[in-house]
This record gives structure tokens, C-alpha cells and sequence, in this order.
């Protein structure tokens, strides 16, 4: 899904592993986990809650990367089904207490950033926005993520006015995001830019 940008694929794949090995416990966690991020990639949120919500969460927090990957997955769900609130206090109460412990794995790193850029409260300040941005350009980054950084970067680029380079940005996203749910979140906003501009 990293690289391809088809969740779909992703999670065929998954479910042909769970066939496999899905009676292991620790095997259905990572595997249930990993369909959600992939539901969840496809805007199917409510379907990714539920994956996530059905697990046993004492099994969850055995792992820290687990827990943190389980946390970042169960924000983007609650993002996604327009509950900032919900998302905003997981990132609070559990996400940052989990990934204060996991700061020196480079793995998480892109992980906490974007979750960073997302929820931290910046009081507008678009330079830390900007700076977080930076760091996150300078890592290596799949094609999946690369995409969800240039999404951030059209919403920074519109907010300071700067529409034609927020708008290249939107058009990157759309033709490259193959079926992510990125393409129509692009879409509608490369939509209401052109709506904005009449």
C-alpha cells in the first residue's frame, strides 16, 4: 500500500495472511491493525473503527509499537468521521505518552510527526507547522506518506494565500494517490479552491 496507494490490494493481502496465521493471537493483532490502516486508507472509517474496537487492548498495549501504531490508526478513524474532539484527546491522554517512549526508533518517527503536525496545538503559528514539514521532507518518505505530507503542505500553502502552489499541490495528490481516499479529499478541495476563485 506504501508504495502502489491501493489499500484495497493491501488488505487482500492481509486477509490471505490471516488466513495463514490469523489464529496466532499476536498474528490477528498486527494483521487486524494492519486492515484497519487499510480500511481506514480506502475512507472507510466507521469499518476501521469497528476492526479496532473489537480487539482485546490489554493484548494491545503488550507491545509499545503496537500500542502507538493501534493509537495512530484509532485517531485517524475518529479524524476521518469528522470527531476531532476524540482524535484530539487519544493524541493527548495516550498517543504522546506512548510515543515519548519511542522517540529514538527512526520506524516511528514520520509516524509521530505527521500525528504532530495534525493535533498539536500550534496557535496558528505556521512556522512550527512549516518546521515539522521540513523535518518531514528530509526523511525518507513512501509514496503514500509523501502524498500525505503534500496535503499538509496545500493547506499551509492556501492558508498563507499562496493558492497556485496549494492548488499544484492538490493536483499532485489527485493524479498520484491512485485509490487512497486522498484522491477525493484533493478533489473536493481543489473543488472549492476553483468555486472560491469565481
Amino acid at each position: 500500500m506504501d508504495e502502489d496507494c491501493d489499500p484495497q490490494a493491501f488488505i487482500a493481502a492481509t486477509e490471505r495472511q490471516y488466513q495463514i496465521t490469523g489464529k496466532n493471537k499476536t498474528a490477528h493483532l498486527h494483521l487486524m491493525i494492519d486492515k484497519s490502516a487499510g480500511l481506514a486508507s480506502m475512507g472507510n472509517f466507521e469499518e476501521a473503527l469497528e476492526v479496532l474496537l473489537s480487539l482485546d487492548l490489554k493484548r494491545v498495549k503488550r507491545s509499545k509499537m503496537r500500542r502507538l501504531v493501534f493509537y495512530n490508526n484509532l485517531m485517524l478513524c475518529y479524524d476521518g468521521l469528522n470527531q476531532q474532539e476524540q482524535a484530539k484527546e487519544l493524541y493527548d491522554t495516550e498517543f504522546c505518552v506512548y510515543s515519548a517512549n519511542l522517540r529514538q526508533f527512526k520506524i516511528v518517527k514520520a509516524v509521530i510527526l505527521f500525528s504532530k503536525l495534525k493535533y498539536e496545538n500550534f496557535e496558528d503559528e505556521i512556522q512550527m507547522r512549516l518546521n515539522i514539514i521540513g523535518e518531514l521532507k528530509s526523511m525518507k518518505l513512501s509514496k503514500r506518506l509523501s502524498l500525505h505530507l503534500k496535503l499538509y503542505e496545500s493547506e499551509l500553502a492556501i492558508l498563507q494565500n499562496d493558492l497556485s502552489l496549494g492548488e499544484v499541490l492538490l493536483k499532485e495528490v489527485a493524479v498520484n494517490g491512485n485509490k487512497l481516499h486522498l484522491v477525493k479529499i484533493a478533489q473536493e478541495r481543489l473543488s472549492s479552491l476553483v468555486n472560491n476563485s469565481l
